[in-house]
């Protein structure tokens, strides 16, 4: 589970750098989107640390009656008792603990940026992936049934 949790933040890191590259004013709406990635990234692998057959998500339904604080005590607790935890995890403190586990700012500015594009800003990310590609193709559809216009209309 690892790995292909791996390749798919690899890709999507990937994708953002070309659009950051592309587009230098997504640089500050890529950078949020990165804090969410390695927020995320880093709870799937604490929770794969610390269950080896539990998703992140069955860890934290597994312990319902816990309130937030008895959550993050016993994340914590477990980096400290569960064997072959590396020693920067042991040595996490509290804090990145609730960084990595809470709702954050960080997390709620992510998906603000996630769901604020504007018309334009879409129109741009559409006609940036490849001309002859599925995703195009869907996307511009989307955005024609949203806007009545093709993204290349749009922006002319």
């Amino acid at each position: 589970m690892c790995s292909r949790i791996k390749y798919r933040k690899f890709v999507l890191n990937f994708l953002l750098l070309i659009f950051s590259l592309t587009i230098p004013k997504l640089k500050p709406i890529v950078s949020k989107l990165r804090h969410r990635i390695l927020l995320d990234y880093a709870r799937e692998t604490l929770g794969e640390m610390i269950s080896t057959n539990l998703t992140w998500q069955e860890i934290k339904t597994s312990h319902p009656t816990f309130s937030f604080e008895d959550f993050r005590d016993f994340v914590s607790n477990s980096l400290k008792i569960c064997p072959n935890i590396p020693a920067k995890w042991r040595d996490l403190d509290l804090k990145c603990v609730d960084y990595i586990i809470n709702p954050s700012k960080l997390r709620n500015d992510a998906n603000a940026v996630a769901h604020s594009a504007t018309a334009t800003e879409m129109a741009e990310a559409i006609l940036y992936l490849p001309e002859e590609s599925d995703d195009r193709t869907r996307l511009t559809k989307i955005f024609e049934a949203l806007h009545n216009q093709r993204p290349q209309e749009f922006l002319s």
